[in-house]
């Protein structure tokens, strides 16, 4: 399956519920885990979707993704352009946006 195939059906996949597990999203393509992790990371660089972690009632970890809203797409894509920026006065450490200290304001 071509790598565009498989994102198309990850991401219609994820349309149709709320979250999934990853461990189901592979179940359900029926395709290498390898191929289903490297698709959800090409969703997400694209900020079509969210993979994250959550904890479950045993307290073991459980990775899931969900589809972003587009008003989370269009905001991450403006803060991917904007902190891609080295005149851009902020950067995003960690999942925190912070005042860039290299940021140098125009008189």
């Amino acid at each position: 399956m071509r790598d565009e195939d498989l994102d198309w059906k990850i991401y219609h996949i994820l349309v149709a519920g709320e979250k999934y597990p990853v461990r189901e999203i592979i179940d359900i393509c029926g395709v290498e885990k390898e191929d289903v992790l490297k698709s959800l990371t090409r969703l997400e660089k694209n900020c079509l979707i969210e993979i994250y972690q959550e904890t479950q009632d045993d307290g073991s970890p459980l990775v899931c993704a969900r589809v972003l809203s587009l008003q989370e797409t269009i905001f991450r894509n403006q803060i991917r352009c904007v902190t891609n920026s080295v005149n851009s006065p902020v950067i995003v450490e960690n999942g925190v946006i912070k005042e860039n200290p290299n940021y140098k304001r125009s008189a």
